[in-house]
């Protein structure tokens, strides 16, 4: 565990954040997504917080996550959504055992399920999911038999709680794509209302996630799901105030002087354009600095997108708690240099911007 960073949260614009969002989608139940580790804040103790704010339901997608919450006590008795369908026999046993709410998204899921909770007379609470075009996991809103089918299960062993969907395009601009989802998913739930209106009266139906809920509160059905929008990181402008609330903190190691001309970092890409003091920071690429998911998306218009950022992000800063920075060259894998105004000296505590999810977890979480 390194000594020099650690990745700081900073609790009040957590906090605010949250009650924001909880005022914005009010008379709705909140489900925390808390999976990715907390999206970076590490699991427990981000669960923990948010539990001290209200929030009593949460949703994983691994079953480590689940499994490792319902193993503290403050969450023996929350609801744990498992949100990805399990096919082993072990570990659905595992799950049911600790009272994890498990997704089903085809009938050998449920009959899986059914079978467990049978012989080791246990009840299963399960969420229904409904593809209704993402094609990832879930009935395929076509198959209504199945969904019928796997909803008429609801008894001794099998209590089904909810019934979902997942956006594929929940932050596009216009309603289009989502709205055909919903359409879809309206026409599903019609039909388990005519099965079963009583049911469907206690069931938490959910579609939305960050994005979703802040675009289009009239479709938040009973519940939604939150994750990314309580960080503040959206990838849209959020009509709620909100705040991004993680910083790294690391060491200035050393400061410089360059002269006109000079070489800095990897690959002779940055020449100094002018004689120029710099300074060396604790922080690489190894620990998540400067490091980005791959662009995988093959669209003409998401490739000029793509451009188009990294044209905007050239000559990018980075924070630093006393003003902002020019990184010069390219990143390193254990330190980054930046422009020194001749305010930064060794040993120096610096702040760093950054997205907690891509944070190498050996670095220190520390709520403050």
């Amino acid at each position: 565990m390194s000594e020099l960073k650690r990745l700081v949260i900073e609790t009040d614009k957590l906090r605010e954040n949250v009650q924001n969002l909880k005022e914005y989608c009010k008379d709705t139940t909140i489900i925390g997504v808390v999976k990715g580790d907390g999206y970076g804040l590490s699991l427990v103790p981000y669960a923990t917080f948010l539990s001290e704010q209200g929030i009593t339901h949460f949703a994983v997608s691994e079953a480590s996550e689940a499994l490792a919450l319902k193993e503290c006590e403050q969450f023996y008795q929350a609801v744990v959504l498992l949100m990805t369908p399990q096919n082993d026999e072990k570990t659905v046993e595992q799950l049911l055992k600790k009272g994890v709410t498990l997704t089903v998204g085809a009938l050998p899921h449920l009959e899986l399920i059914e079978k467990i909770a049978e012989t080791k007379e246990l009840v299963a609470n399960v969420h229904l999911k409904v593809d209704t075009g993402f094609g990832r996991f879930g009935f395929s809103y076509r198959n209504e038999k199945e969904i019928v089918t796997a909803f008429s299960k609801h008894g001794k062993t099998v209590n089904i709680t909810g019934v979902f969907t997942h956006y594929s395009c929940s932050f596009e601009p216009k309603y289009k794509i989502t709205k055909q989802q919903d359409e879809r998913f309206d026409s599903v739930l019609e039909i388990l209302t005519k099965q079963n209106a009583s049911l469907m009266e206690n069931l938490l139906i959910h579609s939305a996630n960050s994005c979703g809920a802040l675009l289009y509160p009239n479709k938040n059905r009973n519940a939604v799901r939150i994750g990314s929008a309580f960080l503040g990181r959206l990838p849209m402008k959020a009509p709620v105030k909100l705040h991004r609330i993680a910083y790294l903190e690391t060491k200035v190691l050393d400061v410089n002087e360059v002269r006109k001309g000079d070489n800095i970092a990897y690959g002779n890409v940055y020449l100094a354009k002018e004689d120029m003091k710099t300074a060396v920071i604790g922080i690489g690429y190894k620990d998540g600095f400067f490091t980005t998911k791959q662009n995988d998306a093959y669209r003409l218009i998401d490739i000029l997108r793509y451009l188009y950022a990294d044209f905007r992000s050239l000559g990018k800063k980075t924070f630093l708690y006393q003003g902002k920075y020019e990184i010069l060259g390219r990143v390193g894998m254990y330190c980054a240099i930046v422009k020194n105004d001749g305010s930064l000296s060794p040993n120096d505590i610096v702040k760093v911007d950054c997205n907690p999810l891509l944070i190498d977890f050996s670095i220190r979480r520390e709520y403050r």
